[in-house]
């Protein structure tokens, strides 16, 4: 939802981790604003999170520790994400973000 505008050049992978962890990878060939990278790489967090937190919320008190668990791995599952946000909230306010091979590159404007 994050870079919707950018579909066109995105390829999205699924993988299961420990046998029943879904994990989406999404991969952005075109170069976009810092923003909207931003934005893609906290969308899902969000979402997932108020998810589990409603889920949590409506089951009876026996099943909240599960959904604690599941917590707690989606937050560890979504710590490089905020490596990357880290990183990218000290770049200049004009750059513009592209894939590369490891992690990716910034590209700054004038």
């Amino acid at each position: 939802l994050g870079c919707f505008k950018y579909r066109e050049g995105t390829v999205i992978q699924w993988r299961i981790h420990f046998f029943f962890l879904p994990c989406i990878k999404l991969n952005i060939k075109r170069i976009i604003p810092k923003w909207h990278y931003i934005f893609s790489l906290i969308l899902p967090f969000v979402i997932i999170t108020t998810i589990l937190i409603v889920l949590m919320l409506l089951t009876p008190i026996g099943h909240s520790g599960m959904f604690l668990i599941l917590l707690s791995v989606h937050f560890g599952m979504s710590f490089s994400d905020f490596t990357h946000i880290k990183k990218l909230w000290k770049m200049p306010k004009n750059c513009f973000i592209e894939s590369a091979e490891r992690g990716f590159s910034v590209l700054i404007s004038d």
